[in-house]
C-alpha cells in the first residue's frame, strides 16, 4: 500500500518484514526438524550398532564360558582321553556336548600337532579350517598365547558357519577343542537386537573389509544383494563397532528410504503450515490495507479540511498564507517571481438580500469553480472569507518584466472568464469581479503586508469601474 505522501506505510512494510521473518523461520524450523531427525538417527544407528555387537559379543562368550565349563568338567575330562578308541565314550561325550551346547553344529578334538583326534567333522572340514585348527596347535605347542584364534564365518557351500576353539589338556597333553555353529546364530541375533529401520550388517575386519558376512536378510549366500557395499553406501554408513575378539565389525548405513520418507512428510507439513500462515497473513493484511485506507482517507480529509474552505472546496487563509511564505523564500533562493490577483465580487451582497443566502452560496460555489478552471496546475486559489479570493500564481519567471507581463495575462484571462452569466434555475445573474493584481519583488516583506497591498490594489480596481460607470452614465 502507498501512503499519501508517496512512499509505502509502515503498515505495508511492517506486514512485509513480518512475512520475510515468519517464512524465514519456518524454512529454519523445517530444516532444524530434518537435521535433528538425521542426528537423532545417527544416535540411533550408534545405539543399533553397540547392541548388535554386545549381542554377538554375548553369543561368543556364552560359548567360550561353556567351554570353560566342559573343561572343567571331571567326566569329560576322564572320559576325553579314551574319546579316540572307544565309540561308546565317544557316544557318551557326543551326548553330554549335546547339553552343554543344543545349537552345536559339529565338533572335533585336534592334537597339538593339528591332527584330528576324533569327532563329526572330518568330512566338512575344509583347507581354512584345517590351516586355522593347525596355526592353533602350533601356537598351543609352542605356548604362543598372543596367536588367539579370532571367529568369522567359513563360506562352506550349503553350510556357512563360524568355528570356536579352546585349548584343554588331558594328562598334561594339550588338545583343541574346535566346534562349529551355523551362521544362522549371528543372523537371529541381528534381529532379536533390531530397534532402528536403518540397515545393519555383520561385516569383516580383514582385508575385505567391505563383505557383508550377515544381514537382516540372512547370511551371505542368501543374499539378494551384491556381498559387497557400494561407494553410495560407504558414504551412508552412520556408524560402526568392532566386535571384540573376532574378524568381525557391525556396520550401520542409513535407509535412504526411510529418510526420503520422512523429508517429504516434513515437506508436506512445511508447505501446509507455510499455506495456512500465508492465508492468515494475506487475511490480516487485506484487513490492515482497508483500515489504512479508511484512515488514509480520514486524514486526508481532516487535511482537506484543514486547509481548504468548506463551501467552495477552494484553499483558506491559513493554507494560502502558508503557500506565500514560499513564494517569498523562492524569490529570496531561487528569484523566482510569484503574483497573486486579490479578488471581490461585484454586486454580490444585493443577491444574497433578494434572493437569500442559499442563491449567494451557490454563487459562490460556482465563482469558485470557474477560479479553478482558469488557474494552472501550480496556482492556488483560496477564499479568505465572505466574496473575497485570491489567487497566487507561482513561477511566473525570474526576469521581472517578464512575471508582471505573464500576472497581467492571467488577470485578463480570468477577468473574462469570472465575467460570464451565472445561470441558477434558469434565472442569470450578471456577477463581475474587482481584481487586484501584485507581483511580489520584495523578499523582506511579510506575508500581511502583501495581502493588505494586494487588497488595496482590488479596491482601487474597484473604485476605478464605479468611476467608468459613472462617466458612462453622464454619456
Amino acid at each position: 500500500m502507498i501512503s499519501p505522501k508517496g512512499g509505502y506505510s509502515s503498515f505495508s512494510i511492517i506486514m512485509v518484514l513480518f512475512f520475510v521473518a515468519v517464512s524465514s523461520l519456518l524454512g529454519w524450523r523445517a530444516h532444524s526438524i530434518v537435521s535433528q531427525f538425521e542426528d537423532y538417527q545417527k544416535d540411533l544407528a550408534l545405539k543399533q550398532a553397540k547392541a548388535t555387537e554386545h549381542g554377538v559379543t554375548s553369543l561368543l562368550d556364552s560359548i567360550r564360558n561353556r567351554m570353560v565349563a566342559v573343561a572343567l568338567d571331571q567326566f569329560f575330562m576322564v572320559n576325553i582321553r579314551h574319546f579316540e578308541t572307544d565309540n561308546a565314550v565317544q557316544d557318551k561325550i557326543t551326548a553330554r556336548l549335546k547339553h552343554y551346547f543344543p545349537d552345536m553344529y559339529v565338533f572335533s578334538l585336534v592334537s597339538e600337532h593339528g591332527d584330528l583326534v576324533g569327532g563329526d567333522i572330518d568330512f566338512l572340514m575344509g583347507e581354512v579350517c584345517k590351516l586355522e585348527t593347525k596355526i592353533q596347535a602350533d601356537a598351543l605347542r609352542n605356548k604362543d598365547s598372543n596367536t588367539q584364534y579370532l571367529p568369522h564365518i567359513h563360506a562352506t557351500p550349503g553350510a556357512f558357519h563360524f568355528d570356536m576353539m579352546f585349548p584343554v589338556y588331558v594328562d598334561k597333553n594339550p588338545i583343541i577343542f574346535f566346534m562349529s555353529f551355523k551362521a544362522e546364530l549371528l543372523h537371529k541375533v541381528l534381529l532379536e537386537q533390531r530397534v532402528s529401520a536403518n540397515d545393519v550388517y555383520l561385516m569383516t575386519t580383514t582385508d575385505k573389509e567391505d563383505l557383508i558376512e550377515v544381514s537382516y536378510e540372512g547370511v551371505r549366500d542368501h543374499l539378494s544383494r551384491d556381498y559387497f557395499l557400494s561407494a553410495s553406501e560407504r558414504e551412508d554408513i552412520l556408524a560402526s563397532v568392532n566386535v571384540p575378539n573376532s574378524r568381525w565389525k557391525v556396520v550401520v548405513i542409513s535407509n535412504p528410504e526411510l529418510f526420503q520418507n520422512f523429508k517429504h512428510k516434513q515437506m508436506i507439513d512445511s508447505i501446509l503450515l507455510f499455506v495456512g500462515f500465508a492465508c492468515l497473513w494475506v487475511l490480516l493484511f487485506m484487513m490492515g490495507i482497508q483500515n489504512e485506507s479508511k484512515r488514509s482517507k480520514l486524514l486526508d480529509q481532516l487535511d482537506f479540511t484543514a486547509h481548504h474552505d468548506f463551501l467552495t472546496g477552494t484553499a483558506n487563509r491559513r493554507y494560502l498564507v502558508k503557500n506565500i511564505k514560499t513564494a517569498i523564500e523562492d524569490l529570496r533562493h531561487l528569484q523566482e517571481y510569484s503574483g497573486l490577483l486579490f479578488m471581490d465580487l461585484n454586486n454580490f451582497k444585493p443577491i444574497n438580500d433578494d434572493f437569500g443566502h442559499e442563491e449567494g452560496d451557490k454563487i459562490l460555489k460556482m465563482f469558485g469553480t470557474r477560479l479553478k478552471d482558469s488557474s494552472r496546475n501550480n496556482d492556488l486559489v483560496a477564499r479568505l472569507g465572505g466574496d473575497e479570493f485570491v489567487v497566487l500564481l507561482r513561477h511566473l519567471g525570474k526576469d521581472e518584466n517578464q512575471a508582471y507581463i505573464h500576472l497581467t495575462e492571467a488577470a485578463h484571462r480570468f477577468n473574462e472568464n469570472l465575467a460570464k452569466p451565472y445561470i441558477i434555475d434558469d434565472y442569470v445573474h450578471h456577477v463581475t469581479a474587482s481584481i487586484g493584481s501584485l507581483l511580489i519583488t520584495d523578499v523582506s516583506i511579510s506575508v500581511d503586508d502583501v495581502l493588505k497591498e494586494a487588497d488595496n490594489l482590488m479596491y482601487r480596481a474597484k473604485e476605478s469601474a464605479k468611476l467608468k460607470a459613472v462617466d458612462k452614465e453622464a454619456v
